[in-house]
């Protein structure tokens, strides 16, 4: 039977993959919102590429250039395509997979994975699993935010704890207990107990 007060539940990849993913859309639209310079140097950067083989594919059209010259400009020409497709691919690759390799990174830490008891009061968020016990008091919460399938208390940009749905008994439950960390994290008098 579980103690009073404590949500208990366990943490498994799959929650970690979500945490993974959640934090990539957050930094996705924090990137959006904060760094539109980072957009338009890249769009530059992607137009002087297409000039610089437009250019080339011109001269080499019209044959302005010497046998020698040719040569090279081919050479040139199909050297800066496939960098651009090497790079694109492995672009690629890294972002669509980082969630999954973050979530793999963090399953193989023995203390992140497995059965978890959590409770909230008026000092912090205490965490006990089978390898730590943890208090975060409430100023150490950076934010608290939410999906539809899970709880995150930041404790920095890129660190959270994950609470998933499924340790509440009822959605009513979670609305509660969201709000009373809401509460104790602005520093609300008189929150009262979980």
């Amino acid at each position: 039977m579980p103690d009073a007060g404590w949500l208990e539940y366990e943490v498994t990849r799959r929650d970690l993959l979500r945490v993974a993913k959640f934090l990539r859309r957050r930094q996705v639209a924090r990137t959006h919102r904060s760094r539109p310079a980072r957009w338009a140097l890249g769009l530059i950067a992607v137009l002087l590429v297409i000039l610089l083989l437009s250019s080339l594919a011109l001269t080499l059209a019209h044959g302005g250039l010497g046998w020698t010259e040719r040569v090279f400009a081919n050479a040139l020409l199909g050297w800066l395509i496939q960098a651009l497709l090497v790079v694109g691919a492995l672009y690629l690759v890294v972002y669509l997979s980082l969630p999954r390799l973050t979530a793999w990174a963090g399953a193989r830490r023995r203390d992140v994975l497995g059965p978890r008891k959590l409770r909230i009061d008026e000092q912090g968020v205490h965490v006990v699993t089978a390898h730590l016990t943890s208090t975060v008091v409430w100023s150490g919460i950076e934010s608290i935010e939410t999906d539809d399938e899970d709880l995150y208390l930041f404790l920095d940009r890129d660190q959270a704890l994950v609470i998933p749905s499924r340790a509440f008994a009822a959605k009513s439950t979670r609305e509660t207990f969201l709000e009373q960390c809401r509460q104790r994290q602005s520093g609300g008098a008189g929150a009262p107990r979980p």
